[in-house]
């Protein structure tokens, strides 16, 4: 299920874009940053702005960027920004828990990694690596994936050179240049019903015990434990439908889950399954594991 919205740095004035504005072009969140200089002048959530969008019903998560290339100043920088980020929040209000998406706004090369894990592992030592989130390109994602050193993960179409969204992306920034209510806005479309976004909700994992889900884009492989380590023990197609039996396990990118369905049995990576029914398995079955 996709959710759409937007992100912008700068307002055209202290109430642009209004709520009104934002509902008329379908906009259900907006993406802000936790960072000092304020909205309108600055790129900076302020109370009012949190306040004046949550009573509207948009919901908002955050990004952490300095200068373009600031994450290769390494583990110091991580830690730094990661605490500038948690003061923002607290200034404009918003639950201390919420995920901040590190932003790497420049085309990511395989020689910035080394550079990139240690600027998390700091920012992960400050806020805790549940909260820790990354936005950047295509190669980024992968890397970040693989190594799993993210939990949240925010794609820009910019440096994605033909692979398309990476299935571990919460958002994807698809579009730039959209005027809202006098507002350059960039054009972001939630993957998840939860991507980090600062609500009650927010922060929670995509299934819960008993859910029905099914498999959207398979084959799905099966595996022994919550890991992509080892050989998988089967796969299941895609509109499989399954019955979350444990679960959420975080590791390498993927929300992990002990599922069972169509005779087989094993952990399967939830971002590649959409909701059924929640609890639907509960009920039908007696909820046995």
């Amino acid at each position: 299920m996709a959710i759409e919205g937007v992100d912008y740095s700068r307002t055209a004035h202290s109430n642009s874009p209004s709520v009104a504005a934002l509902n008329a072009m379908g906009k259900n969140f907006a993406g802000r940053y936790a960072v000092n200089d304020k909205s309108p002048g600055g790129r900076g959530i302020t109370a009012a702005e949190y306040q004046r969008l949550a009573a509207g019903g948009i919901d908002v998560f955050l990004y952490w960027e300095g200068v373009a290339a600031w994450m290769l100043d390494g583990g110091y920088a991580g830690v730094l920004a990661a605490r500038n980020a948690q003061a923002n929040i607290a200034a404009a209000g918003m639950p201390p828990e919420t995920p901040v998406y590190f932003a790497h706004d420049i085309d990511p090369q395989p020689i910035h990694f080394g550079l990139v894990n240690d600027c998390l592992a700091g920012a992960a030592s400050v806020v805790g690596a549940e909260r820790v989130g990354i936005y950047g390109g295509w190669l980024l994602m992968e890397h970040c994936a693989q190594v799993g050193n993210a939990r949240w993960f925010c794609q820009t179409r910019a440096w994605e050179y033909g692979h398309g969204l990476h299935p571990v992306a919460h958002l994807y920034q698809y579009g730039f240049n959209a005027w809202i209510d006098s507002t350059n806005c960039d054009l972001v479309r939630a993957m998840t019903e939860n991507y980090g976004q600062a609500s009650p909700t927010g922060n929670q994992p995509r299934f819960q015990v008993d859910d029905q889900i099914k498999v959207v884009d398979g084959p799905l492989n099966i595996r022994p434990q919550a890991s992509t380590a080892g050989m998988p023990e089967g796969m299941f197609e895609t509109n499989t439908e399954l019955c979350v039996r444990e679960g959420p396990a975080f590791g390498e990118g993927y929300e992990w889950y002990r599922v069972d369905g169509a005779n087989q049995n094993g952990w399967v990576a939830g971002n590649f399954c959409g909701m059924v029914e929640r609890g639907g398995c509960g009920a039908a079955d007696g909820g046995q594991v």
